[in-house]
């Protein structure tokens, strides 16, 4: 009779033990689930191509993230953004990262044709901000023409850079000094062993405008220089008169809005606060 009651105690307690394991063991509810949150690319900016060898490639902005138990979204406290580059012909390599994506500055001297790749790695803040799949932008790079200007000799002369040895370099003409329309070749030499150019300027009635320029070549597209002659003839006493001027043919290039896939549009309601 004892043995049978002591058998019935352990099977008592053994069945007690198990329900309690199996209790103890049970996935509990948090009360404080994390937040999954997409992220985007809000009020993005970038310095806008063609670039000219050197000058800097430039992109800002803030990596936002959308709260789907608020509603809203809010600026990413933590995390980085990174900016790529890839060469004409070669895969992505990190060049600038910054570690406050909620107003991210990021640059880059443009070494020729490529490619950038704007990254933002996630983080957690209260919840998990998604990384961004990134955004790829195509960049045409220019190489750099100087362009100076011997007045009394009417002569413009520069250097060509990088690696333009021994190679062609035109001097183009035209009477509207537009750079977006056409303009007339009228010559054409071979730079010296240091990529240096010497034009003499023709004697022409009226005003016209002269540029230097170089074919599109290996990573390069066609280019010209950033400055150009304004050039006047007119006749006195029966002789031509000529008079020369430079000027600069356009500023560079300036921060412009940047709108695509994954950038919220301009105007979107952003909480001054992170994502909760």
């Amino acid at each position: 009779m004892k043995n049978a009651l002591r058998t019935v105690a352990a099977l008592a307690v053994t069945a007690l033990v198990a329900s309690l394991m199996s209790i103890s063991l049970a996935p509990t509810p948090s009360a404080n689930a994390a937040t999954v949150a997409p992220t985007y690319w809000h009020q993005l900016k970038w310095t806008s191509p063609p670039r000219i060898y050197g000058t800097t490639m430039r992109f800002i902005g803030q990596m936002v993230a959308y709260n789907p138990n608020t509603g809203r979204y809010g600026y990413v406290p933590c995390g980085s953004v990174v900016l790529q580059f890839a060469p004409q012909g070669k895969g992505f390599r990190r060049v600038a990262a910054d570690v406050t994506p909620s107003s991210y500055d990021l640059r880059h001297r443009t070494p020729s044709n490529g490619r950038y790749r704007l990254v933002y790695n996630g983080c957690n803040y209260n919840g998990y901000a998604f990384p961004s799949r990134g955004l790829q932008f195509s960049v045409p790079a220019m190489r750099k023409i100087t362009l100076k200007l011997k007045k009394r000799a009417r002569v413009v002369h520069g250097k060509v850079t990088p690696n333009w040895r021994r190679k062609k370099v035109f001097l183009w003409q035209s009477k509207h000094g537009n750079i977006n329309k056409k303009w007339r070749k009228v010559k054409v030499q071979k730079t010296n062993r240091r990529g240096r150019y010497s034009f003499k300027l023709p004697f022409v009635i009226g005003t016209r405008y002269y540029v230097v320029g170089t074919p599109r070549k290996g990573s390069f597209v066609k280019s010209v220089s950033r400055y150009r002659v304004k050039s006047r003839g007119w006749r006195t006493y029966g002789r031509t008169v000529p008079g020369s001027d430079l000027q600069v043919v356009g500023t560079p290039s300036s921060l412009v809005p940047y709108t695509g896939k994954n950038v919220l549009a301009p105007g979107t309601d952003v909480s001054p606060r992170p994502f909760r």
